[in-house]
Formats: structure tokens, C-alpha cells, sequence
């Protein structure tokens, strides 16, 4: 009988993570060394966050140790995320009780109020905190625009990741020094754990995690509501991101076919197949048979109505000069 705390398919998943595990490091693929990386997360983040048999927090949650580990905990899993190009619930499921129980530590060491004002308050005020502190307000504040687009405020979830890209820029140099610390603090008590990601590299989780709220179900449930102001202004929107996350990672699979999804959802046709053209090429360059397959699975449903002899062509947008 399957245990009740256990998700459908968790068990397969173990099954999948000990075979890619087998695999020699060298001989990995980009998808299965993020694959293993993901599958280990949940382990990791319980010895950084541990808990009480009651599910409560075991370590003093207004210790700054706290707050440390949890932001390096909320960063490794952002990165888990970026680097994996699966959804995987069974990991976001057991990592979500030791995350829950040590969010008021992030919020200390962010120092703003969770229920009262957020990140937008509290980043307002440039008063003299801490490296860390600036950080942890950028993890709370990506955090709390996730959770804005599971909930469908897809539109807040969007001015949410703005404005902490903009925290990000605006820190600069703080965070660096901050991600140094917390690289220390990794070593000490995960030392087979996935790197960190650099502070480039976090703003490119940033434009990756807005361009993922663009995408078909959205818009297409929201195409009455969405006036042409608005839909013109998302084009905008990713434009944007995409010209930073190409700048940070250009030649990464993920961000051309995240950048042909928001397209395609925005009937950017003709530009959607020339991002996914070159997906396609990169993911075959690198061994990636995921992108390959996903490049061509986005490419079907945009470019199938214009070559498809039964159906009259759809007319092309035009891409902004």
C-alpha cells in the first residue's frame, strides 16, 4: 500500500534517479545531471532545514543561522528548478514542510513583514541593513511571486519578478558578497551539493520565471480580459526578458524554447519557429534529446495551421522592428 505522505509516481522517480545515478559523471547528459541534482534536493534541504516530529522548525528560527540556511536552501532550489527542465511535484512536495516551517527566518533575515507590506515596503526603505538581508529580500519577494502566479495573478506575478529583478540590479555588488557566504556555508554542511548560481545567473532565473507565466493556458483563458494594450505590453514584457536571458544564456535550449513559448502565446508565429529552430539546433549540439523533442512538439501545433492544406493560412503577426 503507498504510503500517504508519498505522491503518485514517486516511486518510479526513485526507480529513474537510481538508474541515471549509475551513469558515469562524464557520460551525463545536461537532463539527467539536472535530473540527479532535483532528485537530491529534498534530502539536502532537510539537513539544512531540519524538523521536529511535530513538523515545527528544530533549530531557533530568530537566529541568524536560521534565516542563512534557509536562503541557501530557497536558492538551491531555484536553481534545481532552472537547471531541470522537468516539472517535478514529488520534489516541490517534500521540500515544501521544512520550507513552510523556517519562512519567519527568512523573513527576519529579510527583515520585512510577511503579512504586512512585503518586499515592496521594505525595499523602499535603503536604510543600513545587511549583505544578506538585501538577498533574502530578493528570495522573498521571487518566492512570493511564484506563489502569485500558482494562485492565477499571472499579471501580479509579472510586476512581482520586475521588481525583483530590479532589487537584484540594484544590490549589485551586495549580493555578491553575500552568495560568497552562503557558498562557504554549502561547502561546510553540503559539499556534494549542485554549485550556487552567480548573480548573472540569478537574474537569468529571474526572466526565465517570468517568461514561463506567458504561455498558452493563460493567455488563451484570458484572451476576453486581455485588451490589445495589454497584449501588446506582454509582447514588451518579453521581449525584454528575452533579450537579458539570450545576453546571460545564449546558448541555452531552455531559454530559446521558454522565449518561443511566450511568443507562440502571443501569436508571434513566424518569430516563435525561429527561436525554436535554433532550440532544436542547440539542444542537438549538447546531447539534449528533451529540447530536441520539445522544440518540435511547440513547433507543431504554431506552424501546422499555416502548412496544413485543409485549413486556410492564419496570418502572421509581425514581429516589432
Amino acid at each position: 500500500m503507498q504510503h500517504p505522505a508519498e505522491l503518485p509516481g514517486e516511486e518510479f522517480l526513485q526507480r529513474r534517479l537510481s538508474r541515471a545515478a549509475a551513469i558515469p559523471l562524464e557520460q551525463r547528459s545536461p537532463e539527467v545531471a539536472a535530473f540527479v541534482a532535483a532528485m537530491l534536493l529534498p534530502q539536502q534541504v532537510a539537513t539544512l532545514l531540519p524538523l521536529q516530529v511535530d513538523g515545527t522548525a528544530a533549530l531557533a528560527l530568530r537566529g541568524a543561522e536560521a534565516g542563512r540556511r534557509t536562503a541557501l536552501a530557497v536558492l538551491m532550489m531555484l536553481q534545481a528548478k532552472h537547471a531541470s527542465p522537468y516539472q517535478l511535484p514529488a520534489i516541490q512536495h517534500a521540500c515544501k514542510p521544512h520550507c513552510a516551517a523556517y519562512s519567519d527566518a527568512l523573513c527576519l533575515l529579510a527583515g520585512v513583514d510577511a503579512d504586512h507590506g512585503g518586499t515592496s515596503a521594505a525595499s523602499a526603505r535603503m536604510g543600513n541593513v545587511s549583505d544578506e538581508a538585501w538577498l533574502a529580500r530578493w528570495l522573498f519577494g521571487t518566492l512570493a511571486s511564484r506563489q502569485q502566479a500558482e494562485r492565477g495573478q499571472h499579471m501580479a506575478a509579472l510586476q512581482g519578478f520586475s521588481h525583483t529583478r530590479e532589487l537584484l540590479v540594484g544590490i549589485g555588488a551586495r549580493a555578491e558578497r553575500c552568495l560568497h557566504q552562503l557558498v562557504q556555508l554549502q561547502r561546510n554542511l553540503l559539499p556534494e551539493a549542485a554549485p550556487l548560481p552567480t548573480v548573472p545567473q540569478l537574474l537569468g532565473i529571474c526572466r526565465s520565471l517570468a517568461l514561463e507565466i506567458i504561455e498558452p493556458g493563460w493567455i488563451d483563458a484570458s484572451r476576453e480580459a486581455l485588451s490589445g494594450a495589454a497584449r501588446q505590453g506582454l509582447l514588451v514584457q518579453a521581449d525584454a526578458a528575452a533579450a537579458e536571458l539570450l545576453s546571460l544564456e545564449p546558448d541555452s535550449p531552455k531559454a530559446h524554447w521558454l522565449i518561443a513559448q511566450a511568443l507562440a502565446s502571443l501569436e508571434q508565429h513566424q518569430r516563435c519557429i525561429d527561436y525554436l529552430l535554433r532550440c532544436f539546433q542547440l539542444a542537438r549540439q549538447r546531447g539534449s534529446d528533451y529540447y530536441s523533442a520539445a522544440a518540435l512538439l511547440l513547433a507543431l501545433p504554431v506552424a501546422g495551421p499555416q502548412l496544413s492544406p485543409c485549413r486556410p493560412a492564419r496570418p502572421l503577426a509581425p514581429a516589432p522592428r
